[in-house]
């Protein structure tokens, strides 16, 4: 089973909206640099903070799943990196 990372950058979920024209909701991904070739880092601006994913784009092996987190940052201060 392979986790289609496009569908996860572009589109949270469709659904029609009361008046029957279809609304989309989206999250725009960030990517965030890593030093682990295998792993690919996003995160999204959300209420409060960030929704970041932890992933490996290249691995299909069935039993892989995303990792997902939220960090706490009301004022989306974080740049994105670590601390040394």
């Amino acid at each position: 089973m392979s986790f289609d990372v496009v569908a996860l950058r572009d589109t949270l979920y469709s659904a029609a909206a009361s008046d029957e024209k279809e609304r989309t909701v989206r999250l725009n991904w960030e990517e965030i640099e890593t030093s682990d070739i295998y792993l690919q880092i996003l995160r999204a601006k959300v209420p409060g903070g960030w929704l970041v994913v932890a992933l490996n784009p290249n691995d299909e092996r069935a039993s892989y799943a995303p990792s997902i987190g939220f960090y706490p940052d009301p004022n989306h201060t974080w740049n994105g990196s670590s601390l040394p």
